[in-house]
């Protein structure tokens, strides 16, 4: 017959309490031998590490590419000729909505896109963007008129909208 080993408890503050044999007691209470799910620690640090250098790789990948690029730089000269259209199109969408608000401000519309521009609804420069265009305004009866002149080659192009 074989005899149990007397297992004496040591009260201990951590997670696993030491008993003078060299096993421990999980949080079961039940006896057993450091290491025997040193293998999961393992697998969590190889992640980890897998991790971190997956994230270190994206993060180097995104820095050499896009360095010498400059997100924020202005079209304002512009150079990029194929943005033209949709820099124009922007830009009467947001004098049209500026001259709304004048509009639900003051109850008329304004006599001049100056008149915008002075309740500070607009930029002094928003009627001249984006470069080689203009903006003409028009108040009318009971409406007003919003004319782009775009300049193309040394002459000139209107392009007509009404509200």
């Amino acid at each position: 017959m074989k005899r149990k080993k007397e297992i004496e408890y040591i009260p201990s503050n951590e997670r696993y309490d030491i008993v003078h044999d060299g096993s421990e007691l999980n949080q079961k209470g039940e006896a057993f031998t450091p290491g025997d799910d040193a293998g999961t620690v393992v697998v969590h640090h190889v992640v980890t590490a897998l991790l971190i250098g997956a994230c270190l790789a994206i993060g180097t990948w995104t820095y050499l590419t896009y360095k010498s690029t400059s997100f924020f730089a202005p079209v304002a000269d512009g150079s990029d000729k194929s943005l033209q259209p949709y820099m124009i199109k922007a830009q009467s969408d947001r004098l049209h909505k500026a001259i709304q608000v004048y509009y639900k401000i003051n109850a008329k519309y304004p006599a001049s896109l100056d008149d915008v521009v002075a309740e500070k609804i607009l930029e002094p420069s928003d009627p001249y963007y984006p470069p080689n265009s203009e903006f003409r305004y028009r108040k009318l009866a009971s409406s007003y008129s919003l004319e782009v002149i775009t300049i193309v080659n040394s002459s000139t192009k209107k392009k007509r909208s009404k509200k």
